[in-house]
């Protein structure tokens, strides 16, 4: 994939479970559609330090285990309680998440 291409995560509330479903966008059309039930996230992981979240980790497999390298990571960086930078994702073990190649 390109450098100059965004890449996101989206997410659309399912109005019935409650849950938040992943979206994806076609690049070749630029449709918008849910991802297939076997692609979301099946494992979580958040780590907060003074009710902020510094890291949140996704992982498409249940009871991935945190050494696992397959982790989609997110870091936060806060100031007086405002989020000022959101790096990710970066692909690692959650395990080694304050080692990956953050800014």
């Amino acid at each position: 994939m390109p450098d100059d291409v965004v890449k996101a995560v989206l997410f659309a509330r399912d109005d019935i479970s409650g849950e938040d479903v992943p979206l994806s966008i076609d690049p070749a059309t630029g449709k918008l559609s849910v991802n297939d039930p076997k692609d979301y996230w099946k494992s979580q992981r958040f780590e907060y330090t003074d009710g902020n979240l510094l890291y949140a980790g996704y992982n498409k497999e249940h009871k991935a285990l945190i050494s696992e390298s397959t982790w989609y990571i997110w870091k936060y960086t806060w100031s007086d309680d405002n989020m000022v930078l959101a790096e990710g994702p970066l692909v690692g073990a959650w395990e080694n998440r304050l080692s990956l190649d953050w800014e």
